[in-house]
């Protein structure tokens, strides 16, 4: 079986509302646990002091370039979020195929 059999677009079902709901909130989870470890680092660096108003953009963009870097690396490596595994969901190009780092991040944005 090669790589791009497990791909087969011969399968492929599309997921119902319900299973995509469920699949976001196992994610949403996995999230929250990133971002607050995100936060524990920044609050280590400030030395247990809250972040100042000069320091919130960096703070803020640390936390949405952490929760990219998870969706985008399960989407281009098995094409699937922790959550997306627990509800048997994958992402995947029309041809079948993982998607890309630019894809990743259009549907990050969009949430397409």
């Amino acid at each position: 079986m090669s790589i791009h059999s497990a791909f087969d677009q011969t399968h492929v079902q599309h997921a119902n509302l319900l299973r995509r709901l469920a699949a976001w909130v196992y994610d949403a989870f996995i999230l929250a646990a990133i971002l607050f470890f995100v936060s524990g680092v920044w609050i280590a660096i400030n030395q247990g002091e809250a972040i100042s108003e000069t320091q919130r953009p960096f703070y803020q963009s640390s936390l949405l370039i952490a929760a990219f870097a998870y969706c985008a690396y399960a989407w281009t490596h098995s094409g699937q979020t922790i959550g997306m595994m627990a509800w048997r969901l994958r992402v995947q190009t029309l041809e079948g195929g993982r998607l890309n780092y630019s894809t990743s991040l259009k549907r990050f944005l969009l949430g397409a």
